[in-house]
């Protein structure tokens, strides 16, 4: 058995946003799930759909792009920002903030 000495310990943690719901900002109105990390930096999500909840699309996503997006643990807190997200964006377009 070879061991690779190059690899540390961080290489063997999984990242800590795998597992995660989102709801993404304003800019990107998107709610779903970090399914993994494709690459370092670069993670493969899940998009759920605002109406109906079911799943529609997965995108690679580079980190800098998810700085703005809330992250959450807990279904029933991912949930519950998600519906005040929706609101408050819907709230924004129609009194043109």
């Amino acid at each position: 058995m070879t061991v690779d000495s190059s690899e540390t310990a961080a290489d063997r943690t999984p990242n800590v946003l795998i597992g995660k719901g989102f709801v993404g900002d304003y800019e990107h109105q998107w709610q779903g799930r970090v399914l993994g990390e494709a690459g370092p930096g670069v993670f493969l999500c899940e998009f759920y759909s605002w109406s109906s909840g079911a799943p529609y699309a997965q995108k690679l996503v580079p980190a800098g792009e998810m700085a703005g997006w809330s992250f959450y643990d807990d279904p029933d807190d991912w949930r519950h920002a998600a519906d005040e997200a929706s609101w408050r964006w819907s709230r924004k377009a129609r009194l043109g903030w």
